[in-house]
């Protein structure tokens, strides 16, 4: 699983699946992006000076966005789903 959040843009990507979220509930002020390459990862930091960047080994920090991610793709499906049929009517 590759995994990419900018929490500037309000973007999550996980493999082929991608959304823009319109809220963002998660307090990651200090946070440039999040990468995920499968088996590890980064957390890319804000400031000046920039501070290196923190290793992960886990999805632990990762599952919040996930879910939201998750959450945004379902109803996006329910709103491309909603304009078919008004088309078809």
């Amino acid at each position: 699983m590759r995994v990419t959040v900018i929490p500037s843009d309000r973007w999550i990507r996980r493999d082929e699946d991608a959304a823009n979220l319109s809220e963002w509930p998660f307090d990651d002020a200090n946070i440039h992006a999040i990468q995920w390459y499968g088996e590890d990862g980064e957390v890319e930091l804000t400031g000046k000076p920039k501070p290196p960047n923190e290793i992960i080994n886990d999805t632990s920090i990762l599952e919040p966005y996930l879910a939201a991610l998750d959450q945004r793709l379902l109803e996006l499906q329910q709103l491309q789903q909603e304009q078919e049929l008004a088309a078809a009517e």
